[in-house]
């Protein structure tokens, strides 16, 4: 198999790239390992090196059975208005649903009428399962597909499959299935597309969504919560270019992208295709923990890969990023920016209850070509205050609150009791980033073709890729090329400029006794030309430090690696 083949496949890279690659030239220039390095390399546990899941278009994955099943009730083309659970007004049938019956929705298109609110609503065990060729349309009208039923017990479920669901409006920050986060649903199997605004899928407690194509929907594939729920072997793609968010969107710059997790509680995110999202690919943001994040393919996501924000305790193994975070090249401004994995104030918390409690560990990922690798961010200005936002920290929901922290975070130091200095803060400790390859070959970022809108990566082009004070050629303004583990110090009280967040990240004294965070970065490979932001944000000289380091001052004067 050639080169461009065998490496190629699945990115939008240019094959003259790759066989300019094999003649030497870019490892002549930059003094890159050859490609085939590159192919041999692998982890301890192995990083897929194709995508797990391309559900989207597999007819064999995505059909149901030809004919109604046993005992079940066959739902005919057309005006579905009837099944949807009348809780109101809305609809001119008092039909109820039926517990414990499954629906077999017979070949053709079918449609809820043309209200708004016109939904389906399960009651408790019932099953809802597409034939081949099978599509519940929303017209552009409706704003859900299957919701909540008040009548529904705490234990019933509600099982979706084999049924293509498109065209439903959403509503900004609303599901279509699943469009109330209801517990102990199963969604598999489905190809959800086309919302105009909103997210195809919403999880709650116990849910579990499986061989799905979420696909070309305005504002998320899937916007989740919930405790211990499982999405695995789903393809995620085009999803987020709701024009109200995206592209740099004023209104709201994370309201978009593949997949967002609020608040979770142990979620399992399992080999799944996560590619080409307008914005992020995946983001646990806000107070998720315990998540395990294995074996997924992360490529070509516009921003970041994978963000986990203001969050905790986390198992990130194993995954595949590829070409993530061009869009960043518009200007770094003194920041890493565009990374495939960004860990922002999140760390291992031994007071959060929840799998892996008190650890955070990056290991045997393989990173290639993304603008950035890996940053770990603390930013002092982060914490449960009014000064800062009304969230707040799982750390001990009983003593810190917004109010308890308001009143006592901005006078707090290490010793107080109770311990508001830390308690009110999301920290990004006790984490550990080890065993990933780390692959960077700048020609395969200049020389290919965005698929997404506003990505310029010919900003990649540089002769120095440590420097960042200079444009392109000469230097490396927009930080392509980077891994990190850096602070800012802030601007309030009890931490702003006092440098105590980059002490405590990088293991240094802190004068008022502030323990080190217990960061390590161990055994990773890196190929290419490879440079590191350390300790704070900004470039040169922080507090006395160096901040932009290549590898060898990485390791001699930061103890990493």
């Amino acid at each position: 198999m050639s080169v461009c083949v065998l490496r190629h496949i699945m990115t939008r890279r240019t094959c003259s790239t790759a066989l300019a690659l094999t003649m030497g030239l870019a490892a002549g220039t930059w003094g890159l390992a050859p490609l085939s390095a590159y192919a041999s390399t692998a982890p301890a546990a192995s990083a897929p090196t194709t995508p797990p899941s391309q559900i989207c278009g597999d007819t064999s994955l995505l059909s149901g059975p030809a004919s109604a099943p046993a005992g079940s009730v066959t739902v005919p083309a057309g005006d579905d208005s009837t099944l949807a659970m009348s809780n109101g007004s809305h609809l001119d049938a008092n039909y109820e649903m039926t517990p414990g019956t499954t629906y077999w929705f017979a070949p053709g298109t079918h449609t809820l009428s043309t209200s708004q609110y016109d939904e389906i609503q399960p009651a408790n065990d019932d099953v809802f399962v597409g034939a081949p060729g099978a599509v519940l349309d929303g017209q552009g009208d409706n704003q859900s597909a299957f919701a909540y039923n008040s009548q529904q017990s705490p234990s019933g479920t509600a099982t979706i499959e084999y049924l293509t669901i498109e065209d439903f409006t959403g509503g900004v920050g609303e599901n279509v299935v699943n469009a109330n986060d209801t517990a102990n649903w199963t969604v598999h199997h489905n190809t959800i597309k086309d919302t105009t605004v909103g997210a195809a899928l919403g999880m709650g407690n116990n849910n579990v969504a499986e061989y799905n194509c979420l696909t070309a929907n305005g504002e998320y594939g899937l916007n989740a919560g919930g405790s211990n729920t499982t999405f695995d072997y789903n393809e995620v793609s085009w999803n987020g270019s709701y024009s109200g968010y995206f592209p740099n969107s004023t209104a709201c710059s994370g309201c978009s992208g593949g997949i967002k997790y609020w608040a979770s509680l142990n979620p399992v995110i399992e080999d799944n295709y996560i590619h080409d999202n307008y914005n992020v690919g995946l983001w646990l943001d806000t107070n998720n923990a315990g998540a395990l994040i294995e074996g997924n393919y992360l490529a070509r996501n516009w921003s970041d890969g994978l963000i986990y924000e203001i969050s905790y305790n986390a198992l990130i193994t194993a995954n595949t990023f590829l070409d993530n975070g061009w869009s960043a090249s518009d200007s770094a401004a003194g920041n890493v920016l565009g990374d495939a994995l960004y860990v922002s104030e999140s760390g291992g918390n031994s007071a959060v209850d929840s799998d892996y409690k008190g650890s955070f560990t990056v290991s045997d990922n393989v990173f290639t070509d993304n603008w950035d690798g890996v940053v770990v961010y603390q930013n002092s200005d982060r914490a449960c205050s009014n000064n800062y936002t009304t969230d707040c920290t799982l750390t001990d929901p009983s003593v810190y609150t917004n109010s308890s922290c308001s009143a006592n975070f901005g006078s707090s130091t290490p010793s107080g009791n109770p311990d508001y200095y830390d308690g009110c803060q999301w920290k990004a400790q006790n984490i550990t980033v080890e065993d990933n390859t780390f692959n960077f070959n700048p020609s395969d970022i200049i020389n290919a073709k965005p698929t997404l809108p506003d990505e310029t990566p010919a900003n990649c082009a540089s002769s120095n890729f440590l420097g960042t004070n200079a444009a392109p050629p000469d230097g490396n303004e927009y930080y392509c090329g980077f891994n990190g583990m850096y602070g800012f110090t802030g601007s309030h009280a009890p931490l702003g400029g006092t440098w105590t967040v980059e002490n405590a990240l990088m293991d240094l004294p802190n004068a008022n006794g502030e323990a080190a965070d217990n960061n390590h970065w161990l055994d990773n490979t890196y190929n290419g030309p490879w440079s590191f932001q350390a300790y704070s944000q900004g470039t040169g000289t922080q507090n006395g430090h160096d901040t932009e380091v290549d590898l060898s001052d990485w390791q001699s004067l930061w103890g990493q690696d």
